[in-house]
């Protein structure tokens, strides 16, 4: 099963990581960042990066994890409250 924080190979879509998990889909953001050049009517040059989309998948799929990061949900709110304080 996949976790949060935690880099994949997708076969058709290339790299991506695990933003959330339930129990019925795994939220993944792609990596990949596309390239977009075009020129207006006026001429001028017009160059960006879209960053990656994000997809859902079955948490239980069978994907190459490239990296694990463990992410602790509940120490990350505790350091959220103090930033608060």
């Amino acid at each position: 099963m996949l976790n949060e924080g935690q880099k994949i190979i997708l076969p058709d879509s290339g790299p991506a990581e695990v933003i959330k998990i339930t129990e019925s889909r795994a939220r993944v953001k792609l990596l990949s960042k596309k390239q977009f050049n075009f020129t207006t009517i006026a001429g001028k040059d017009i160059s960006f990066e879209a960053s990656g989309r994000a997809i859902d998948i079955s948490p239980n799929s069978e994907v190459e994890i490239i990296e694990t990061e463990f992410i602790d949900r509940d120490e990350k709110v505790v350091k959220d409250l103090f930033a608060v304080i």
